[in-house]
């Protein structure tokens, strides 16, 4: 029997699953990866805690296995966030800045005369979710060195890993700092953000051999053959290999991707990504995120509205409407289609009738509602979606999927395997190897039953009343 390991190293949890050669689970082990909040909408976490954490995930993974030969791993990473670290001693400069960060928000609001050259460069808004302010941030705050390594996390994982400086096209066009036309970094940028003095990963292809790890970390060396954004290995876990197959991913944030083919569009309101290359060829996807979704749940559960994520939906169940109550869950901004860094979150039209059940309700039907306007976003676009496939942690809950459907009037297909992405970058792996991956999973389809149109009118016009005090207007 062959195994092939799956890594999905997120933002709050790292995942390994081991898969047989037929895309059966073996065994799996998740790690804890804590934040760190020095001030309002900063979010950071440790590098070194970080790389600890997916050590011990595969260590324990491999154990409970018992096996002593794995054929290859993939590794997917969260896309945006930032580590630079000195290149002699190996150790970072600075905490790790992750993707929720809007401590430069301000920077890019200075920089917004050339949005649209960044734009056509790199598919990306001029946004502070994106990697080089971040590193920007790091290398005029930080204490200096003479040689720096750039880095998002794969990056950081696989230079200690390997002792390669990678990464791969699809978590390089995350960066703000890659052509996705050219598929290069691009050097006018990299100076734009005063950057040039930091030392760049090589690009690799999606589903192609790396490095092999240490022998010394793992009891034995792994290949590492394939480098993916968790949310574009999300995409090819569903299978979504066709232009307009579109999925959403409920995690941290929630983030539909839709495949565009293979050359890049833009969109107003919508960020063009590259989604793989594989064997020499590129394929593109329109991306659009909400950036708290699962972190909105958390909050519910740290204020005590809900002692658990069950809870939640429980109590969401036990009414049948939010009463007028209204949660607009900018916790680190909205991102698509309003693009708006600086916005805090707010709740609307609390009254003394309101319980915990209003508040849990209310949020989940904020989260529906804006990954409703990614959707029909995409749909404008493209002119046509296919099949929606959905995954994520928040998926078990089947209020809120159900909630979706019901604000989309579309069907859901729900993937009973909830850790697409680790299934996804191992199929990828399992592909530069053998030159096939795995089959895809299997769904359960959600059917719209309710009509939410009148409620997501009301919701709309108090995010509207909200971005308008602020002097922000649609």
């Amino acid at each position: 029997m062959r195994y092939y390991l799956g890594v999905d190293a997120g933002t709050t949890e790292i995942k390994s699953v081991l898969f047989d050669e037929k895309g059966r689970v073996v065994c799996s082990s998740r790690k804890r990866v804590r934040k760190i909040y020095p001030k309002p909408q900063w979010v950071e976490k440790d590098p070194i805690e970080a790389l600890n954490a997916l050590i011990l995930s595969v260590r324990e993974t491999l154990e409970k296995a018992r096996v002593k030969k794995v054929e290859a791993m993939g590794l997917a990473n969260e896309g945006e966030s930032v580590v630079i670290w000195d290149a002699q001693s190996g150790k970072p400069i600075y905490n790790a800045i992750t993707w929720e960060d809007r401590r430069t928000a301000k920077l890019c609001k200075q920089l917004k005369h050339l949005e649209k050259e960044i734009k056509n460069k790199t598919g990306l808004k001029l946004e502070s979710y994106f990697s080089a302010t971040k590193a920007r941030w790091i290398v005029e705050n930080a204490k200096r060195s003479t040689k720096l390594m750039f880095g998002t996390m794969d990056s950081w994982f696989l230079w200690n890993l390997t002792g390669f400086h990678v990464t791969d096209v699809s978590t390089a066009s995350r960066t703000m700092l890659f052509d996705i036309n050219s598929l290069k970094w691009d050097e006018e940028l990299i100076s734009l953000f005063g950057l040039h003095q930091l030392e760049f990963p090589e690009v690799k292809q999606n589903s192609e051999f790396v490095a092999h790890t240490k022998s010394e970390i793992f009891g034995f060396p792994i290949a590492i053959s394939a480098l993916c954004v968790d949310q574009q290995a999300s995409l090819y876990g569903h299978g979504c290999t066709k232009q307009g197959e579109l999925k959403i991913t409920y995690g941290t944030g929630a983030f539909a991707l839709a495949n565009i083919g293979d050359a890049p569009k833009y969109s107003q309101s919508l960020l063009t990504t590259v989604a793989w290359k594989i064997d020499g060829k590129t394929s593109y996807a329109f991306d659009g995120g909400v950036y708290s979704a699962g972190s909105a749940i958390n909050w519910l559960i740290e204020l005590g509205v809900a002692k658990s994520e069950k809870e939640v939906e429980e109590l969401s169940r036990s009414v049948h409407s939010s009463e007028a109550l209204f949660v607009i869950p900018a916790f680190s901004g909205l991102a698509c289609p309003y693009w708006v860094d600086d916005l805090k979150a707010s709740i609307h039209g609390i009254t003394l009738s309101h319980t915990r059940a209003h508040f849990a309700r209310a949020t989940l039907e904020s989260i529906a509602y804006l990954v409703s306007e990614i959707v029909e976003a995409m749909q404008k676009e493209l002119g046509s979606i296919a099949k929606i496939r959905v995954d994520g942690g928040m998926s078990k809950n089947r209020f809120l999927v159900q909630l979706q459907s019901d604000v989309l009037q579309k069907e859901l297909y729900v993937c009973t395997f909830k850790d697409v992405t680790a299934f996804g970058v191992a199929s990828l792996a399992k592909r530069a190897i053998e030159g096939n991956g795995f089959s895809q999973k299997k769904y359960v389809k959600y059917s719209p039953s309710s009509n939410y149109e009148r409620q997501k009118t009301d919701w709309k016009e108090v995010l509207t009343r909200t971005l308008y005090s602020g002097g922000i207007s649609l």
